[in-house]
């Protein structure tokens, strides 16, 4: 075999060797919490395995300068970045600042094999939560918005409400579902998130009493690399490659004729 083309083919064999699959990830945002039984301190948000209580370790904790303002909505986003297999949440602290934000991030665990590329988020795992307190409290999900493969999806507000009798969940009305507007399987979901009824922050332990919650769980295919549509600068750059390696093997073998 010419040996000019042996770095062609160990191309080809690397990116047919890396699978698709399956995977999932939960994310949340949350302020209070601290005397339910839940994990970790207040006015937070974090990324982990769905149906799993995050870890302190996948938190991350708001300090005063940055807390969910009261009664103000805010601007989260919440995806998956292909390239380095990273499920992110994400919180913009100032509003309408898009450049400044505090982000968790989790790299799951791909398992079985896949040619498809698509994200499911079921109902009943996406859901608004406010558990019952002494004094009244809501969280409300607006302008929910999803880049897909079909253009802008725009899933249903959520808002949960309780008065002190009772814990209040809502969840989306159907299961949603689509396919990611990038061929590699990476997508964001970007929304306004606002409280009402926090108590005063006191730093590590602040919003006590205030038990409200934002879970969002995914579930997501994405394809092998091969199966992925090259974008055309990659494209250009194979062809250039290979139009490279057989003009040097011709003329390797009109050296060795001479």
């Amino acid at each position: 075999m010419n040996r000019w083309l042996h770095p062609v083919l160990l191309v080809v064999v690397v990116c047919a060797s890396a699978r698709g699959g399956d995977f999932g990830f939960q994310a949340i945002f949350q302020a209070g919490n601290d005397n339910r039984g839940q994990d970790g301190q207040n006015w937070e948000f974090g990324v982990g395995s769905p149906g799993a209580t995050p870890s302190s370790a996948s938190l991350v904790q708001l300090s005063a300068a940055d807390y969910y303002l009261n009664d103000t909505p805010q601007w989260f986003e919440i995806g998956y970045r292909a390239a380095s297999n990273i499920a992110y949440a994400r919180f913009y602290p100032v509003v309408g600042n898009f450049t400044t934000f505090l982000e968790a991030t989790y790299a799951p665990t791909i398992t079985g094999t896949s040619n498809g590329n698509s994200v499911s988020m079921p109902a009943s795992g996406f859901l608004a939560q406010a558990l019952r307190t002494n004094q009244t409290t809501q969280i409300s999900a607006t302008n929910l918005m999803i880049n897909t493969a079909l253009g802008v999806l725009s899933p249903a507000s959520l808002s949960a409400t309780q008065t002190g009798v009772t814990d209040v969940i809502r969840t989306e009305t159907a299961n949603i579902s689509f396919t990611p507007q990038s061929a590699t399987g990476s997508w964001s979901m970007r929304g306004q998130i606002s409280f009402q009824g926090l108590t005063q922050y006191v730093g590590g332990s602040g919003a006590r009493g205030s038990e409200l919650q934002l879970v969002i769980t995914v579930n997501q295919t994405i394809p092998p690399l091969a199966a992925q549509t090259p974008e055309p600068s990659t494209l250009a750059l194979t062809g250039i490659t290979l139009a490279c390696m057989a003009w040097l093997g011709a003329a390797r073998h009109r050296a060795q004729s001479s």
